[in-house]
């Protein structure tokens, strides 16, 4: 399987084609990402802490359990991505 790497303006850029700059930009990237992801579910479980009353409290149950599972399926996707980066790095010859 040929993994697939869509670039900022939408082109897909064959794993083994990328530049070792381009790999390495694409992990900080996603290191980026998993960060901002923790603060913004650290920021929804902290007001979810500050609700008061039983339909705000639910209310903000519901977003923080929907952001909390688009939060899972991205980072599943950053893993998938940080093991392929490893992985073709290491195939190179140079350490990740």
């Amino acid at each position: 399987m040929i993994l697939r790497w869509t670039k900022k303006d939408g082109q897909k850029v064959a794993l083994a084609d990328m530049t070792e700059s381009h790999i390495r930009n694409c992990m900080r990237m996603l290191e980026r990402g998993s960060a901002r992801d923790s603060r913004e579910l650290n920021s929804a479980w902290g007001f979810l802490s500050m609700c008061r009353g039983d339909g705000a409290t639910y209310s903000a149950e519901q977003m923080v359990d929907q952001l909390s599972d688009e939060v899972a399926v991205r980072e599943l996707a950053r893993v998938r991505w940080m093991v392929a980066f490893t992985r073709e790095l290491r195939k190179r010859g140079l350490e990740p």
